[in-house]
């Protein structure tokens, strides 16, 4: 999901922070756009401050919350993206990404009784839970439900392959 840019870009943004912090200390917005340039640049510790700052001068959207934790999980530190997460949950509750997030974080924490609960809510919320599903198939072959694991995938696999076989007519 990360991109890396060209080398020139690394030393624009460092630039463009120190300008949207002289010219606008106070958008939030800018701060959130140059969150999303760090993690263009696949540098998540900056994309993380980036963000915080624009959730400290007033950003509202889940998304920001969303895009923290992802900046977290993006620095292998899935307990502290569990916070920003349930904000996102708070924030959104019908929204799968929230949910799909949370649990991924809490399973790399460790916490797997924690994360099946958040994915199988995704699941429940998620127009296409493919991923989900895929998600708590490996949380549960960790937990060692080897038969609900495997059901979980065999169902993400069928529900994956339906726009193909519709397309093509294949079954």
């Amino acid at each position: 999901r990360r991109l890396r840019a060209d080398p020139d870009l690394e030393v624009l943004a460092p630039a463009a922070y120190r300008r949207a912090s002289e010219v606008a200390p106070e958008d939030p917005s800018l701060w959130v756009r140059l969150g999303q340039a760090y993690d263009l640049l696949s540098l998540p510790g900056e994309a993380e401050s980036a963000y915080r700052e624009a959730i400290e001068r007033g950003a509202v959207r889940p998304v920001v919350w969303l895009w923290l934790g992802e900046s977290l999980i993006a620095q292998e530190r899935p307990a502290d993206a569990i916070e920003p997460f349930t904000t996102v949950i708070e924030k959104a509750p019908e929204d799968p990404r929230g949910w799909l997030s949370r649990g991924q974080a809490r399973f790399n924490a460790g916490q797997h009784e924690e994360a099946l609960a958040d994915v199988q809510r995704a699941i429940d919320l998620a127009d296409d839970p493919t991923e989900a599903l895929f998600t708590g198939s490996r949380i549960l072959m960790v937990m060692g439900r080897l038969e609900q694991a495997v059901a979980m995938a065999e169902r993400a696999v069928e529900i994956g392959s339906a726009p193909v076989q519709a397309a093509t007519g294949a079954r």
